[in-house]
């Protein structure tokens, strides 16, 4: 038997796809044909990562996969994986002229046909685990999607109808936030169109002030569903290692905008505003950032940004649903 162990984990920033998607079609940056990454990567292969050369052996599969999730951390003895934070996987957005180039004509903009097809993925996923005889462990504990922000509240209302039809009430219950990718902007003058557009702006501020309602897994429309639950999260995407110190630069212009909309969006007191929860990946994380308000903990597979939640604090921890 193994000891108590002294520190749990919870992987906040992981990407799951299937054989399946494992493809240029799904995946615009899957290029062919030296890839590594082209390949089904699902949970049995994130286990194996994560035992990685611990030695563990055991008669009984469930025990077994149970055993694969303790490691021994240097200097803070053993650690078990709770849990993950599945992350959108920058599925391949299409454009009109591709979509009718295929004959595909949804009911729908073209460009949500991969994202959306991601969302069944895991609704798959999810719906595997609630079946399974034996509870998996480790547990998807939240997801975060992708969503069209640049389209503004309007489309974004549409796209979430959308996509919990598509996900079912049990999966819709574990998404937590949603990621939007801005990274791939090289240049200041593109990046500042988008992050400083009305539709963009417009669309974080609605994750926070409608996002608790649609969290809430009731009727969004009425207002009554929802009211204790938190609001979306967004995932910040951007490269500050590979692209350069104004890209998180422009996106903190970008929240301090977003800010000031929900400071004049309620003729309530400010304090009670649902405001937009900003998560920091690791690409993200800037040395600058005074080190008081981010603590990490850092292996190859694993990075957690445990930030301070003051209400000053322009960037604040994931937050997970009390149901999950």
């Amino acid at each position: 038997m193994f000891s108590i162990c002294s520190h749990y984990i919870i992987d906040s920033h992981v990407h799951f796809w299937p054989a399946s998607a494992a493809n240029s079609e799904s995946h615009a940056w899957m290029t062919p044909p030296d890839m590594p990454l082209a390949r089904k990567f699902e949970m049995e292969e994130y286990v194996e990562a994560f035992a990685g050369s611990v030695n563990l052996k055991s008669g009984h599969p469930a025990l077994a996969s149970e055993q694969k999730q303790v490691v021994k951390v240097k200097g803070q003895g053993r650690s078990k994986l709770l849990g993950l934070i599945y992350i959108e996987t920058d599925r391949r957005l299409l454009s009109p002229h591709t979509a009718s180039e295929l004959g595909d004509t949804p009911p729908y903009p073209s460009r949500w046909t991969h994202p959306l097809a991601e969302i069944a993925y895991l609704r798959s996923l999810i719906e595997a685990e609630l079946s399974s005889r034996i509870p998996p462990t480790p547990r998807l504990l939240g997801l975060v999607p992708w969503a069209p922000i640049d389209e503004g509240s309007a489309a974004l209302e549409k796209y979430m109808t959308l996509a919990r039809s598509v996900a079912g009430e049990e999966t819709w219950a574990r998404i937590v936030g949603w990621r939007f990718l801005v990274q791939g902007l090289r240049s200041e003058g593109p990046f500042g169109d988008v992050v400083g557009s009305e539709k963009w702006l417009d669309g974080l501020r609605w994750l926070g002030r409608q996002g608790r309602l649609w969290r809430g897994c009731g009727d969004a429309a009425s207002g009554e569903a929802g009211k204790k639950s938190r609001g979306f999260t967004f995932d910040v995407g951007v490269d500050q290692h590979g692209a350069g110190t104004w890209q998180l630069e422009g996106f903190v212009a970008c929240i301090e905008n977003v800010r000031a909309l929900e400071d004049e969006d309620s003729d309530r007191d400010v304090s009670q505003v649902a405001r937009t929860v900003f998560v920091l990946s690791k690409s993200s994380c800037l040395a600058s950032i005074p080190s008081s308000t981010i603590v990490q903990r850092q292996s190859h597979y694993f990075t957690i940004l445990t930030n301070s939640c003051d209400t000053t604090t322009r960037f604040t921890a994931r937050q997970v649903g009390t149901n999950h």
